[in-house]
């Protein structure tokens, strides 16, 4: 008998395939990336930081955005929405904590800048290893972040400056330095902690740590978090929505990147009109505009996450 060729009624195509590929190869080429860029500062010099700022900010628009472009499609297989008065909650919340965000940001800039590098560590600490969780989780993620510091310390106070008191600045610079110095060592031992057997990637991290000590703050920002965090972590949510057809899942990501390029315009805009703040539109649009778009995903992105985590993790993610 001729076996049938015709597809199970049920059976639906990976569409997501071609996209989730082209994520794979654009992580595969962060070190690529880190290496060009430390070429050319070699023998270029050391961009301005208005010009760094720009093609952040730039970056974070083409590449970071889309990271988090997928989040209603996550809260819906979350089963968080499941009709039109649902959706509607959601956005609204989500828009919500983006805009209490900003407002936190106004009134109490050095704090807000404080609470986005923290929460900045704890999500970057979770690229490495699904078994890296808890303090060991943030300690990688602030050994990651503050690294840029031991090379660059008075720089990073610089591109702070824009956005708190120069003073403030400087003291978190400062603060910086140390932890650095302090969690590297601490996260270099711990892939070898027996319950943690970490199978990080080892060519991205001599990577990231090439551009932190080699590259300026912004340019080191801008190679981890758009070209192997955001790929990386859009890759991962793919996975689970491997029956989205993929032209939903475009749509998705186009319509969030306009809507999410406003609200970082407007937190710019706002933030732009204290006395307070040394002027530097582009700064202020990529931090403040991310901080704002950051908070509401991350609270989706840990609820996402503790459905998925094993209950052996779960018990061992509290700090």
């Amino acid at each position: 008998m001729e076996r049938s060729t015709i597809a199970h009624p049920h059976e639906h195509a990976d569409g997501t395939v071609p996209l989730r590929r082209g994520l794979q190869w654009m992580a595969s080429r962060y070190p690529v990336a880190v290496a060009m860029l430390v070429f050319g500062v070699l023998v270029g010099g050391t961009p301005s930081v208005y010009f760094q700022s720009m093609v952040a900010a730039i970056g974070i628009v083409l590449f970071g955005l889309p990271h988090g472009a997928v989040d209603t499609l996550i809260a819906q297989k979350l089963n968080m929405i499941d009709g039109p008065t649902r959706l509607v909650a959601f956005l609204a919340l989500y828009i919500g904590l983006a805009g209490a965000a900003v407002s936190f940001w106004m009134h109490a800039p050095t704090v807000a800048l404080v609470v986005f590098l923290l929460i900045s560590a704890w999500h970057f600490g979770g690229d490495w290893s699904p078994t890296i969780v808890g303090l060991d989780r943030f300690i990688v993620g602030a050994a990651l972040l503050c690294s840029t510091t031991l090379l660059h310390e008075s720089d990073v106070a610089v591109v702070f400056a824009s956005l708190v008191p120069t003073a403030d600045a400087e003291l978190i610079a400062a603060s910086m330095f140390a932890l650095a110095c302090t969690f590297l060592p601490v996260a270099a031992c711990l892939p070898f902690k027996p319950e943690i057997r970490s199978t990080a990637p080892r060519i991205p991290i001599v990577a990231t740590l090439v551009a932190a000590l080699a590259l300026p703050p912004l340019m080191f920002f801008m190679a981890y978090f758009c070209w192997y965090h955001s790929p990386r972590h859009l890759e991962e949510s793919l996975t689970g929505m491997r029956t989205v057809p993929s032209p939903r899942v475009l749509r998705s990501i186009l319509a969030h990147m306009l809507f999410a390029v406003p609200i970082m315009a407007a937190a710019s805009h706002f933030a732009s009109a204290a006395d307070h703040l040394v002027q530097s539109a582009w700064i202020q649009f990529g931090f403040i505009g991310l901080f704002a778009l950051t908070v509401p995903h991350l609270v989706l992105e840990e609820i996402r996450q503790m459905k998925v985590r094993p209950p052996s993790l779960r018990r061992s993610v509290r700090l």
